[in-house]
This record gives C-alpha cells, sequence and structure tokens, in this order.
C-alpha cells in the first residue's frame, strides 16, 4: 500500500512538473493565457490625501472632541452626585440610602450604556462614510486600468518593487478629488446628541 502512495505522489508531481514547464510555451504560442499587465495604486495614500477622506477624518476627529466633551461634563456631574450621596450616608435611614445608591448606580450603568451606543454608532458612521469613499473609487479604478491596458491592479503595501509608470495613485486621487469632494459622516439618529 505505502509503495503505491508513493508511486501516485511521483507520478502526480512529475505531471504537475511537466504542466508548469508547458505553461511559457502555451502563453507564448497563443494559448488563451494573457500576458500580465499590473497596475499599482497605493490604497493607504488615497486614503489619506483625496479631499473625501480627509473630510471623514476632520469630521470624525470633531465628533469624537464632542462625545470627550459630553463624557467629561457627565463624569463631573455623576462625581458631584456621588459625593453628595455619601453626605446623605449619614443621614438617611439604611433602607433609604440603599435605594439611593440603586439609583445612582443604574444611572451610571444606563449612561455608560448609552455612552457605549454612541460610540458604536460613530463607528458605523465612519465605515458607511468609508464604504461611500470605496463606491465612487470602484469605477474610478476600473476606467484606469482600462485606459492604462492593465489587467491586475494591486496594492502597493503588496508590492515590493515596481517601475514608477505603473502606479497610477496620483491620478486615483485626482479623480476622486473630482467625483467626491467630501463625504458626510452620518450618526445615526439616537447617537445624535
Amino acid at each position: 500500500m505505502q509503495a503505491w502512495m508513493n508511486r501516485v505522489i511521483i507520478v502526480s508531481c512529475a505531471c504537475l512538473f511537466l504542466g508548469l514547464a508547458a505553461l511559457p510555451a502555451f502563453a507564448q504560442s497563443g494559448g488563451g493565457v494573457p500576458a500580465a499587465r499590473i497596475l499599482i495604486v497605493d490604497m493607504q495614500r488615497v486614503q489619506k490625501e483625496s479631499v473625501a477622506a480627509q473630510s471623514v477624518q476632520s469630521q470624525v476627529q470633531s465628533l469624537e472632541e464632542k462625545m470627550q466633551a459630553d463624557f467629561k461634563a457627565l463624569n463631573e456631574t455623576l462625581q458631584s452626585e456621588q459625593e453628595a450621596l455619601k453626605q446623605q450616608q449619614t443621614l438617611l435611614s439604611p433602607d433609604a440610602f440603599d435605594e439611593r445608591r440603586r439609583e445612582f448606580e443604574d444611572r451610571v450603568r444606563e449612561e455608560e450604556r448609552q455612552l457605549q451606543e454612541r460610540q458604536r454608532g460613530l463607528q458605523i458612521a465612519v465605515r458607511n462614510a468609508q464604504r461611500d469613499i470605496l463606491k465612487s473609487l470602484d469605477p474610478i479604478l476600473r476606467t484606469l486600468k482600462d485606459e492604462k491596458g492593465g489587467n491586475i491592479l494591486m496594492d502597493r503595501q503588496m508590492i515590493l518593487t515596481g517601475d514608477a509608470d505603473l502606479d497610477i495613485t496620483d491620478t486615483v486621487i485626482q479623480r476622486l478629488n473630482a467625483t467626491l469632494p467630501s463625504v458626510s459622516v452620518k450618526l445615526p439618529p439616537a447617537n445624535a446628541r
């Protein structure tokens, strides 16, 4: 049984080797395998330098700053309420104090839940804005690929080295800026506070 398995493996490897050896001849003879024409786009640059991406980044930064300011104000309010509750501990009966403490803890939990909901809403809004950019980017990439005669489009991060004339990043950014000068980061209604 082992000898039979070894023969199958050897025959399979030989067939694979012969098939790979025949590929260049097949491609040169017009056998249907097109020559690769690779174009390169630096998606990190597009996401950093395009006007739409900068618009998204600016809006997100503003929303995050507002959320931080709201959180700071809420935190100060809750700390004041906690201090007031501590002062009432000696004035209230144990049952009344426990009731107020539970109400305060419930409020803190609710505020934490709302904060998490706002953060999730912001993440969703950012993903939606990025999706809008990608929707506008897709036809630009397809058009440039056709214009430049490319049949493969690769991200710069996947390429170790390549000729500068294969890089279409600058053109992609210019066309994206013309097509999509800004994107609105829209928070879900419950998160728009």
